[in-house]
């Protein structure tokens, strides 16, 4: 972990072995989200800053994944404190941190640590919530991200001569992390079947897709000459599909949607389904066909489709155009 050891290596070459006036740790940190450093990497950790003082967390990346406490099968993620892959540092240093100070590839030398505890036990537990957009002008919503609450629980620190200090407990740390935005598929109106089949159409740009999936007796009646415009609600057997994969963008093709069964790779990152629709109300399919030069051009359109993952729920809006598809005579 090279910034967390160049600022140890700071620590050793600068401060001082006696405890000085440091007899206690402090947790009086503001309110404000911890901050990370080397994201993406095997050195990440989170810390907090307030003037002359920080509380460096190191702990393995993965431990913020994108899936709230609530819907996890087991309880929430609890790490024991350990010299080797979670750790709980607390540091005073010389002048004002930044996040400079923290994240420098290269150790500034200015401010120096003059005085740092680590914490020999404890426990850190870990719950995951969803943080939600305000409905926009057509009454769409997004998950813009994930809160992540650090609680600490019977922390030891080892004070030299002066003891040992017990925190049964102390304020809680929380990090956010971002949620993969929904892509609104600007200008991809041409909606993709397969083998021409009108009971599954769908729709894809770089890492996500949009699949609606009809029985056959419903597919018949939407995409039949008639003018509309023709309904049918989301159902078990009408099933709207919003899916997010673990992909770049060369990865998809219209192939990974008309095989069967369906390809391994890419693997799904999040899957979310439409909700059961009400007469009248949500969940609707909505297609209006007009005539065209070798048949039928049908314009989909979706009407307060409420998409939910475990109890993760998002609004399409009051009007979403799916998209429009062409039957031939």
């Amino acid at each position: 972990m090279k910034n967390f050891f160049a600022l140890l290596f700071i620590t050793v070459l600068f401060s001082s072995c006696d405890d000085g006036d440091l007899t206690q740790v402090s947790f009086d940190f503001d309110t404000s989200d911890a901050q990370a450093c080397a994201t993406g990497t095997s050195d990440f950790f989170i810390y907090k800053i307030q003037d002359q003082r920080a509380l460096i967390i190191q702990l393995p990346e993965k431990s913020f994944e994108n899936k709230i406490t609530a819907d996890q099968p087991s309880a929430p993620l609890t790490l024991a404190i350990s010299s080797a892959e979670v750790r709980l540092l607390y540091r005073e240093y010389s002048g004002d941190v930044t996040s400079n100070t923290m994240c420098s590839t290269v150790p500034v030398s200015s401010p120096i640590v003059t005085q740092e505890r680590e914490a020999t036990d404890g426990t850190i537990t870990i719950t995951t919530t969803a943080l939600k957009s305000a409905a926009d002008a057509n009454g769409a919503t997004q998950i813009t991200g994930y809160l992540h609450t650090l609680t600490f629980k019977n922390l030891v620190f080892e004070l030299g001569d002066e003891g040992t200090q017990i925190n049964e407990a102390f304020t809680q740390v929380t990090y956010q992390t971002d949620a993969e935005a929904f892509t609104p598929f600007s200008g991809l109106t041409g909606l993709k079947s397969c083998a021409n089949d009108t009971s599954f159409l769908f729709k894809y740009l770089d890492k996500q897709a949009l699949i609606l999936d009809l029985n056959d007796a419903d597919a018949s009646f939407l995409f039949s000459g008639a003018a509309g415009p023709k309904v049918r609600l989301i159902s078990a057997d009408n099933k709207l599909t919003r899916v997010i994969f673990n992909a770049t963008s060369s990865s998809l093709t219209d192939a990974y949607f008309c095989t069967i069964p369906t390809p391994t790779t890419p693997a799904i990152e999040e899957l979310f389904t439409a909700e059961n629709g009400i007469a009248d109300q949500s969940g609707i399919i909505e297609v209006t066909s007009l005539p065209s030069t070798n048949g039928f051009k049908h314009t989909i359109v979706l009407k307060n489709i409420r998409l939910a993952k475990g109890s993760l729920k998002v609004d399409m809006g009051a009007e979403y155009i799916f998209g429009e598809f062409e039957t031939m005579n």
